[in-house]
């Protein structure tokens, strides 16, 4: 989902986004809109723009291991570092689910997969064009561990963050995040 956040507190203009049928609400200081899913572009409310809007989206770590399959989705920031998760989940159906969810405006995100032994390394970002906002995803590389060209080397330990956890068996935990 991609969310709008404005940098002043705005009863007036959650009212009016809420009257269009966005869902909208107060922060501290500012407000929070989700104006669009994942799934394509979507039009930035009038009203908002004003507001100068900053745009972020929700992505989360996840996965684990079965009896003889596994997967792994860790995400990072730009130079391969961990980021701090808004919400870490503690109890509930946590096996092979999600361990972490982030609020970003753009991210590594790697996925990893046994059998196959398959490393994808994915940019995604918010794009903007005109009146509208959407999800850009990008394949940077794919390959096997042994093949990872030297200019993704920053994405070493991301990538082996990735590796373990796609082998934890009912995986419960998050593997690569940035300790509040």
């Amino acid at each position: 989902m991609i969310i709008a956040k404005t940098f002043k507190e705005n009863s007036l203009l959650v009212k009016s986004l809420r009257e269009k049928g966005f869902i909208s609400t107060l922060c501290k200081n500012g407000t929070k809109t989700i104006v669009g899913k994942e799934n394509g572009p979507a039009e930035i409310p009038e009203e908002l723009k004003k507001h100068n809007p900053k745009f972020y989206f929700t992505v989360s770590e996840k996965g684990g291991a079965t009896t003889n399959k596994g997967y792994s989705h860790i995400i990072c920031d730009m130079s391969g570092e961990p980021i701090t998760p808004y919400f870490a989940p503690t109890s509930g159906h946590l096996s092979n689910n999600i361990h972490a969810s982030f609020f970003v405006d753009k991210c590594i995100k790697i996925t990893f997969s046994i059998p196959e032994e398959i490393i994808h390394i994915f940019r995604i970002c918010i794009e903007k064009k005109g009146n509208k906002v959407q999800l850009a995803r990008e394949i940077l590389w794919f390959g096997f561990y042994n093949e990872l060209p030297n200019l993704f080397s920053k994405f070493k330990t991301p990538i082996k963050a990735a590796m373990d956890k796609a082998k934890h068996y009912h995986c419960r935990t998050p593997y690569y995040i940035k300790e509040k």
